[in-house]
Order: structure tokens, then sequence, then C-alpha cells
């Protein structure tokens, strides 16, 4: 208000910028990949990641990495990063880092392609991602499986794939089935898919099969309550041509499965599902 006459912007909206992720979660020495959207008054969006300016109020707890790109440090605690873009209102989110480690993630599953196959699910795949800022020896892990009504006590279904080497920050790895036709790391045994196309769950163990350490693990669908392959709640069903994804940003990872994976309809093998 000016001499007693009302501003007549006040209340009014203004053009403002959003991040593509709300207030998030990450471990301690993990990447996070944002996007910066600028919100025009006409409703219009355009993405401004690489051109806005960026801030953390706490750079012990995260820093930036580059446009968009947040790197935890190894001390856990919250910080609050801003995005600025010249007179535009700024865009604020806060990221929590825990004191958990950061690790590789199965990052991406399809159980079947598209258009299906002559044998049923063979062009099943999984991808892995590493989102730590530093390189991971994974020799000896495994990829395993288990069926959608295994239990906790017994022995993990199928033995999906042994990992050999590091995995350099960001990489990302593909293992499939024997019918998948793009680029694989690896393709694992038998000419039948050994996902079940709607419910299952697959895990990442340091160690072989049955006996290693759960690093990460990701149930789908209707799955056994004691099956030890869940993290909280499995994520949604699956089906042919459909893909379960980290969202909203890759390496999503807060223990629950319905809340860190998206069902959507347009897989991104070997590539970010938030490029």
């Amino acid at each position: 208000m000016l001499l007693g006459i009302e501003d007549p912007s006040a209340g009014k909206p203004t053009d403002h910028l959003v991040f593509s992720s709300a207030d998030f979660k990450i471990s301690q020495l993990q990447t996070v990949r944002l996007h910066v959207q600028h919100v025009h008054l006409d409703g219009t969006m355009e993405d401004v990641t690489a051109d806005a300016t960026y801030a953390s109020d706490n750079t012990a707890v995260a820093m930036l990495g580059g446009p968009g790109v947040v790197n935890s440090g190894s001390q856990a605690g919250i910080a609050t990063i801003t995005a600025s873009l010249g007179t535009t209102t700024p865009a604020v989110v806060k990221a929590t880092v825990t004191a958990n480690p950061c690790h590789p993630v199965i990052n991406e599953i399809v159980t079947g392609g598209a258009s299906g196959s002559t044998s049923p699910g063979s062009d099943e795949w999984v991808e892995l991602y590493n989102p730590c800022t530093n390189a991971v020896d994974v020799t000896n892990w495994t990829l395993v499986y288990r069926a959608a009504g295994a239990v906790s006590g017994a022995m993990d279904s199928n033995l999906m794939m042994t990992l050999t080497g590091q995995m350099a920050p960001g990489e990302l790895r593909l293992y499939a089935g024997s019918t998948y036709m793009g680029t694989s790391d690896g393709t694992w045994p038998g000419t039948s898919g050994i996902m079940q196309q709607m419910s299952g769950a697959v895990a990442l163990r340091d160690g072989p099969k049955d006996l290693g350490v759960l690093v990460d693990r990701v149930a789908y669908g209707t799955v056994d309550d004691a099956n030890p392959f869940i993290e909280t709640k499995a994520a949604m069903m699956m089906s042919n041509g459909l893909s379960a994804s980290r969202l909203p940003f890759d390496g999503n990872d807060t223990g629950d499965n319905s809340a860190d994976f998206m069902i959507i309809s347009t897989p991104t093998p070997r590539a970010l599902n938030a490029p």
C-alpha cells in the first residue's frame, strides 16, 4: 500500500519457478538431477534448468554440482536449495540427507515388451543405476528374483545375473532376457521369462543368491506380505510394455516401493528416467 492506496498488483499471481520434485530425502554422497520450470502468467511452462542460478544454505549437507544437480555431502541434515532467474519468483526445495550411505539401485524394470515375445516375457529387463558420487565395486554381487508368493526364509526363485567390476558414478547397466532386442550388459539364462508379468520381486544382493546382503529390492503388483523383497509397500501391478521407474528423479529411494516407483508407458532403457 502506498499513501493509503492499495497496490493493484497485491495478491495477483506472478510468474514463478518450480522444481520437478517436492522436498526429498537422499543418502549421503548421492547425486540428484532436478529440472526447473518457469511458469508464466498465462500458465505456459518453460524448462529453464540451464539458465537458472542455484544456491544452498548448507553446503556441508548438500551442494550444487551443476544446473539442477544436487550433490549431498557426508553429513546428515537438511539443506534448502533455491533456484532463481531474474525477477521471477524463485523456487525452493528442501533436501534431507539421511545417515544412510549411498548405494546402487534397481532403477527401472520391464517385465515384457509392448509387442510381446515368441517366448513369453523373455524380452524383459532390469536397469541398475549408481546414483552415488563415488564408484562402487559390485564384483560378485547378484541380481535375483523371487516369485510373488515367496516368503521370508525361502530361497530366491532365480539367479538373474552375477555382476562384475566397478560401477562408476552415474553409470547405468541393463540386464535382460534372451529375446531383448536392445543393447544389454548381460543376458540371463533360459529362453522364457524369469519375472512374472504382473506381480513379482527383484533384489540386488552384495553376495551370492539366497545369502548375500540385500542392497536394494523392489516388489510390484500383488506380493505376499512376507516376501523379503518388499520395501514397505509394493509398486503397482505391471503389464506388457510398461515400465516401473524411479521418479521424480533417478535413484529416488525412500524405502517405499509404492512411493519410489511410477508405472509409465514409455520405458527408458540405458537412459535416465528424468534426464
